[in-house]
């Protein structure tokens, strides 16, 4: 009997330790930058990239559905508390609604496909070695318009500049998320066109006229599709 205690309590103390071990490398994985993540020795470089951005993607994906439930419920209730306003005149301002309006909000609350956001990262960073993620972990080519705000400067152009990676991509989905020009894009997404259909809605993204064709190599290349799944 007394064996058998022994036992379990060595399996419960590895899986905790275990647990934890996962814990502290997944919050290193969401907090890492560019150089940290391209100075990795070992494996595939472009695996290691593919693999810690879907981690990313998913975490931002998560809280972005978690903060969508929570103001899909409060906008059926007559009263909100002064915590509950506070949460919504944030999305309100973050998501550009000026009139406050329940509908226009969530209708702009998108959750892009994995596929689509990998694709996008890979080619315009270079997968993360390009010179502007590599300074400013700017992985969408996002340029600064805001004097106030971490900026970088790049062949003439001013750009932002992240503190880590995740922010880089949490920027990208709020941008395409607000932004008139990418209007027909958001509604692609709820009608539940996949990643390859909806390179077609990126023209406002690159004046390049072959970028939905990259985009859609990049994807097929790389099977990033079976992140979609």
């Amino acid at each position: 009997m007394k064996k058998i205690i022994f036992i379990l309590l060595t399996t419960i103390l590895f899986l905790n330790s275990f647990a934890s071990k996962e814990t502290k490398k997944d919050s290193t994985v969401l907090e890492v930058t560019a150089v940290e993540l391209t100075e990795k020795s070992s494996g595939n470089k472009k695996e290691n990239f593919t693999d810690s951005m879907v981690m990313i993607i998913d975490d931002i994906k998560d809280e972005i559905q978690e903060k969508r439930e929570k103001a899909e419920a409060l906008s059926k209730k007559a009263e909100l508390t002064t915590e509950e306003k506070a949460f919504m005149d944030e999305l309100f301002t973050k998501y550009h609604i000026d009139n406050k309006n329940y509908a226009e909000l969530l209708d702009k609350m998108i959750l892009p496909p994995t596929a689509l956001i990998l694709a996008q990262a890979s080619l315009e960073s270079g997968w993360a070695k390009s010179n502007l993620a590599q300074d400013g972990n700017n992985l969408f080519g996002m340029k600064s318009f805001d004097a106030s705000e971490p900026r970088i400067k790049k062949g003439g152009s001013v750009y932002r500049k992240y503190a880590t990676l995740k922010d880089s991509v949490k920027d990208y989905i709020i941008n395409i998320s607000r932004h008139n020009s990418y209007k027909s894009l958001r509604a692609a997404i709820k009608k539940g066109e996949d990643s390859l259909e909806l390179t077609e809605h990126l023209a406002a993204y690159c004046e390049d006229p072959e970028y939905g064709k990259d985009l859609v190599a990049m994807i097929n290349n790389n099977n990033f599709m079976q992140y979609d799944v």
